[in-house]
């Protein structure tokens, strides 16, 4: 599953979850992806920043880790 970040041609943002790209596309053409907010059919794939791990993120992850199998 894909999360895209969506927005209509009113400017409404919102998610929509899709199996893949492909399916985003096919559902748009059979009019199935529409705007929670005003129903308008005109939807399009916003910008979105990747989800990056960072090394920090790891280091904390790890000994997050290393904590819980020491107290086993």
């Amino acid at each position: 599953m894909i999360r895209f970040s969506l927005i209509c041609e009113h400017a409404h943002e919102f998610d929509g979850w899709f199996r893949n790209g492909d399916d985003f596309d096919t559902q748009k053409k059979r009019g199935f992806v529409t705007c929670p907010a005003c129903n308008s059919p005109k939807v399009e794939k916003a910008l979105m920043a990747p989800s990056v791990s960072t090394g920090k993120k790891r280091e904390q992850i790890a000994l997050a880790m290393g904590e819980q199998q020491r107290q086993m």
